[in-house]
């Protein structure tokens, strides 16, 4: 049957008027869909204001280019160490271009999408249908529900219109591809990998030689199902389920959805980028109240030290000899150590450890009467040889296998059980063991590590979901074990957790995202620059507060880190909510900031200098929990009406704090200038030299710009409220660099050692 024909008998079973029809598909304040539809098309066009003051073409189905599928495959997710190889063979993938639209007074109820032109239901051979119904967010949004989906199909295909220029943000923390126009991106919590770039040496090595544990650009901690479009609309996707966001099409933007059960897309639409990221945040966390972060957390430098309580009390003493601001100090050992080829790791036994750490109860109390607070390390998994794990295991806590046995993570020779949160009563277990183990101790604040390890072959849980939905909720089940402990002690907005992993739920819960671990190198794709992107995307995602470990994490293949790269690291987190530093997972085989005095004075500056501008940051930080607006912005959401702001060139590698500072970190090794974009409509100041003024009161200007080690190019904008604060970062001067008596200090990253293990793996494909 030609197309014609099939489109007549449509018309005729489904009485489709002929002439083009019109109705209501949802309404809810100013924002609605209205439907579009004749014998052969529909579209749901999403609507802003009354009277109507906007329109976007969200979806348009055709009979012959149609907007839904629904499918079937066979696909496997092979876990390793919290990697995931995800393979699929698609069995079917069917298009569905007929329709049937049910209206009620000009309210559309139901539109139902099938693969042949006869009215039927499932119970007719060869149907395949899936319907989609509205709905409504708790705020201005409207939403696209999907159900009624033929039985045993587990796909679910959608195209929502797009243009070929528009530019797409969000997804979670997206550290290669701030605008993720152009590639796919798999919703899925896993490890990022090491390099995340298969053109790589160091993404090859660690994929042959460590379990696939490479990644690729689109691998994160924090995936996210939503997106914004730069025609400032956005939408949120709620199933928990695999998915693809799909932005290689010129015409459209496809997501897949691994799911046959209802679920929805929220869209919410606006005339501004602060309206609408004030609009979609604010349906994210909905009535929940948000701890916000202690004053000390942006006032200064925590120092992430470790051996025990001499070695830590012997580096705060230095820190403080040589001008640091300290306002808090990590002791991620506090648990006892192990070592693996990996590294040092920890002894995840959630117990302090007072052999290593003697009287340091005492000294926890005493420092934050100086306002020196002590924070800690968790995560959701508990070391098979501990009390924890026992004492968990004896009383039914952690996640089972099918066969009853307990289930096992391999976190890199140890294994771990995975404490059940969904189980209540090993919810409310493990939320005393963060309240009676750290907050009772005295520690105000932790790294809330890990989350996103969950396989999903033959797991069981408490309340009986299945592995495939329960993957990327576990970092948003792990946020809240927090954030109701925290509520429970009391001290909410005294204490700072910061957190990697996380899903569309942890804006409610999370305090602080971080980036993870970056390697100690210069990378585009996992290095110090990853984490601009990472900050941004993750800032329109609902967590507008961010910041990364300071020098990078990962030392693997030779790649160690520099002084050059720790200084670079360090001016740029100065410009960020909160100063870290981190030793890596092989701190002697890597640079420390307690390296000498040289290199502690250093940092010390770049502390002073981020403490000074502690009341600007109080004032963006106030503004994030009252507006969602996040402290690290993209140019666009400061001069929306500057298209070069929203620029590819742009786009990834500076940024404003806040309205006021304009940022340009130096991230390639051994240079120090680098082309600097300043938005139209300013005159921009240098913050170390009141000389170097560009004027951009006419049009935004591409300007090469120096920035010598410990002075980045930042700018501030001219008649600032902070002006004066900004203006006297020039009274503290950058030193020398290199010292004196130490020559460059640079090192190739890519070692003899590299180039010798890749020539044998190699050799060993080869044969």
């Amino acid at each position: 049957m030609n197309i014609l024909w099939q489109c007549i008998l449509g018309c005729l079973l489904f009485n489709i008027p002929v002439r083009g029809d019109e109705c209501t598909f949802a309404t809810n304040g100013q924002t609605r869909f209205r439907a579009e539809y004749d014998t052969s098309s529909f579209q749901l066009i999403l609507a802003q204001g009354t009277p109507v003051t906007k329109e976007i073409v969200i979806l348009h189905h055709t009979v012959d280019d149609p907007s839904l599928f629904i499918g079937r495959g066979r696909s496997t997710f092979i876990e390793y160490r919290g990697n995931f190889n995800i393979t699929d063979f698609p069995v079917e993938k069917v298009a569905l271009p007929y329709f049937e639209v049910n209206v009620v007074n000009s309210i559309c109820q139901q539109v139902t999408f099938r693969n042949l032109g006869v009215q039927g239901t499932s119970s007719i051979d060869g149907i395949r249908q899936v319907s989609i119904s509205p709905s409504m967010t708790d705020t201005d949004g409207v939403s696209i529900v999907t159900g009624n989906k033929t039985s045993g199909f587990d796909r679910f295909w959608i195209r929502f219109e797009s243009t070929s220029n528009e530019k797409v943000f969000g997804g979670g923390t997206q550290f290669s591809n701030f605008n993720m126009r152009g590639k796919a991106f798999p919703i899925w919590t896993r490890e990022q990998g090491v390099g995340r770039n298969k053109g790589t040496n160091l993404t090859f090595l660690a994929d042959s030689l460590d379990g696939g544990a490479g990644g690729d650009y689109h691998t994160t901690y924090w995936p996210q199902p939503l997106y914004y479009a730069d025609s400032l609309y956005s939408v949120v996707m709620t199933s928990s389920k695999y998915s693809v966001f799909d932005f290689t099409q010129n015409d459209f933007h496809e997501i897949q959805v691994w799911d046959n059960e209802e679920f929805q897309f929220d869209f919410h639409i606006a005339s501004s980028w602060d309206d609408i990221i004030q609009q979609t945040i604010g349906y994210l966390v909905g009535e929940t109240r948000r701890q916000q972060v202690p004053e000390w957390s942006i006032d200064g430098a925590i120092l992430g030290l470790q051996g025990g309580t001499d070695i830590v009390m012997e580096y705060y003493d230095m820190a403080v000899r040589n001008n640091v601001k300290v306002s808090g100090i990590w002791i991620q050992d506090w648990v006892g150590q192990i070592t693996t080829s990996f590294g040092t790791r920890l002894f995840w036994d959630w117990k302090l450890n007072e052999e290593r750490y003697p009287n340091i109860s005492a000294i926890m109390a005493e420092k934050a009467e100086e306002g020196v607070f002590f924070t800690a390390y968790i995560n959701p998994y508990l070391n098979t040889q501990g009390t924890l794990y026992a004492e968990a295991s004896d009383a039914g806590y952690l996640v089972k296998r099918k066969d009853g046995t307990v289930h096992f993570s391999d976190f890199g020779e140890f294994d771990c059980g995975t404490v059940d949160l969904t189980n209540p009563a090993a919810y409310d277990w493990y939320k005393n063991v963060i309240k009676t183990n750290m907050i009772d101790v005295g520690f105000r604040g932790w790294m809330a590590d890990f989350g996103e390890y969950m396989p999903i072959d033959d797991q069981v849980f408490y309340d009986g979901r299945g592995a495939d939905e329960l993957h990327n909720l576990w970092p948003s089940l792990w946020a809240k074990v927090n954030y109701d402990a925290i509520q429970e002690s009391g001290m909410q907005d005294e204490i700072f957790v910061w957190m990697r992993a996380g899903h569309t739920e942890s804006s409610k819960y999370a305090i602080v995202n971080w980036a993870g671990d970056q390697n100690v190198d210069w990378s585009i794709d996992d290095g110090l620059i990853s984490t601009v992107p990472a900050a941004l995307s993750v800032g329109l995602s609902g967590i507008g507060m961010s910041h990364f470990d300071i020098g990078g994490f990962t030392s693997l293949f030779g790649v160690t880190r520099t002084q050059e790269l720790l200084f670079r690291s360090a001016e740029l987190a100065a410009f960020t909510p909160s100063m870290r530093t981190h030793e890596g997972n092989r701190p002697k085989e890597n640079i420390q900031i307690y390296k000498d005095d040289y290199t502690m004075s250093w940092f010390g500056r770049l502390t002073q200098i981020h403490s000074r501008m502690l009341p600007y940051m109080q004032s963006l930080v106030a503004e994030y929990y009252e507006t969602s607006l996040p402290v690290q912005r993209p140019l666009f959401l400061v001069f929306p009406n500057d298209e070069l702001c929203c620029d590819d060139t742009t786009l990834q590698d500076q940024f404003m704090l806040g309205n006021d500072l304009l940022v340009a970190p130096i991230y390639v090794e051994g240079y120090n200038t680098r082309s600097v974009y300043f938005p139209k409509g300013e005159i921009w100041t240098n913050v170390w030299d009141p000389e170097d003024i560009v004027d951009t009161t006419a049009k935004g200007l591409h300007v090469m710009k120096t920035g010598q080690m410990g002075e980045p190019p930042v700018y501030y904008k001219q008649g600032s409220e902070y002006e004066e604060i900004f203006s006297d970062f020039k009274s503290l001067p950058a030193g020398t660099f290199p010292p004196p008596s130490s020559g460059t200090n640079r090192h190739t990253s890519l070692s003899l050692i590299n180039i010798l293990l890749i020539f044998l793996i190699s050799l060993v494909l080869l044969l």
